[in-house]
């Protein structure tokens, strides 16, 4: 059974990440360790239009990105039921909570060790994956708008003079 693990970085498109040093150490890992690319493939940033066809065809989802407000494209892989590996850092154990598991994203062993779990483990894989497909489900741009908007209303209804 092929194995296929997307490394996922979702800088903006031209915007320069710290992570780029990461892109590129986890570039050259690849490459002594699967140098025909039968395992892992990395990406940069990935357009809307393309994203199913990546994540339909991973076996797991690792999110290394630590500055992310709420991560869309951790969202977007949790709805397609994939298992999660992900940074520690707040917000994103908030969003996934028990459907993944987390590493420290400024240690790379601690990055392969999550990594390696899930690959390893197929009850925890199986399990995280169908908990992220749940979590999902409580996220919509529907919810998002009305609760924006109920926000608004709030706060300009106790500023109103």
């Amino acid at each position: 059974m092929q194995h296929i693990l997307y490394f996922l970085f979702f800088p903006f498109q031209g915007y320069r990440c710290r992570f780029s040093k990461a892109q590129q150490l986890v570039g050259k890992e690849t490459a002594l360790s699967d140098s025909h690319k039968a395992f892992v493939t990395q990406t940069g940033f990935v357009p809307q239009k393309e994203l199913r066809a990546n994540l339909v065809t991973s076996n797991l989802f690792v999110f290394v990105s630590s500055c992310q407000n709420m991560p869309v494209s951790l969202l977007e892989a949790m709805a397609f039921g994939l298992p999660i590996t992900c940074s520690n850092r707040d917000p994103v154990p908030e969003i996934h909570a028990d459907g993944g598991v987390c590493f420290d994203s400024g240690k790379p062993g601690s990055i392969a060790a999550a990594a390696e779990q899930l690959t390893t483990e197929s009850a925890l894989r199986e399990g995280v994956g169908r908990r992220a497909k749940q979590l999902s489900e409580q996220y919509s741009w529907s919810r998002c708008a009305e609760e924006t908007w109920k926000f608004i209303g709030e706060t300009y209804s106790s500023v109103r003079v």
